[in-house]
């Protein structure tokens, strides 16, 4: 997947990563990923710029630990971010901050690969910041950078919900689309498009309460 020169793409392509199941990959897809996160590091120019040290973990021979130490590190803590919203980084990710007169602050990551890669995270996160949200659908509750009034991640949450508040609030009119698709159903079943199909009453479609259970006294000895 292409890193993109864009902040949104190249957070999507952080949460692709991390959504990614790594552990039947093959050696060809590791190394695959280990170009992809160098491009990812190589994209944050400040972080790039402050960096002397080569990535040793990324550029070796055999990087696949490496490769799998930092998507460990992603799924973590974008799950912390989903759950509790602090996404942590692992120790000592980032060295210090340089500051960029007149701008921002941005940090400054030196020694192994790791470090490097989540100091580049952290900058990409002070940027998107403002527009992260997790999708108000509580089955879904995925990450996605908001545009205008956007609340869910996509339209299929956002479908789901509207149709759950319309349930809710027209139970009647479920009831009776539900009856219409069961009656089109079991005509088609029986081969007769005239069957007329019985609706239940309301005293059926409610659950019966259970009879108490009768305890008969002990008898006496």
């Amino acid at each position: 997947m292409r890193i993109g020169c864009r902040a949104e793409d190249q957070f999507n392509w952080l949460l692709n990563l991390a959504s990614t199941d790594l552990t039947k990959a093959s050696r060809r897809r590791l190394d695959r990923l280990r170009w992809e996160m160098l491009a990812f590091v190589a994209a944050s120019s400040r972080v790039g710029r402050a960096l002397e040290h080569s990535l040793v973990g990324l550029e070796a021979a055999d990087a696949a630990t490496t490769v799998r130490a930092i998507h460990r590190h992603l799924q973590e803590g974008f799950d912390a971010l989903r759950t509790r919203g602090v996404f942590m980084l692992p120790m000592s990710a980032i060295g210090g901050l340089e500051w960029l007169e007149g701008q921002k602050m941005v940090p400054i990551a030196y020694g192994t690969a790791d470090k490097r890669f989540f100091a580049a995270v952290a900058e990409l996160f002070d940027g998107i910041g403002p527009k992260l949200r997790a999708c108000r659908n509580p089955a879904c509750r995925r990450l996605f950078l908001r545009h205008g009034r956007k609340d869910y991640c996509d339209d299929r949450c956002s479908q789901q919900i509207r149709t759950a508040k319309y349930r809710s609030k027209h139970p009647e009119k479920v009831r009776e689309w539900k009856h219409r698709e069961y009656a089109s159903r079991q005509r088609e079943k029986h081969g007769n498009p005239n069957l007329r199909i019985k609706r239940r009453s309301q005293r059926h479609r409610e659950a019966r309460p259970q009879p108490a259970r009768r305890v008969w006294p002990a008898s006496a000895t």
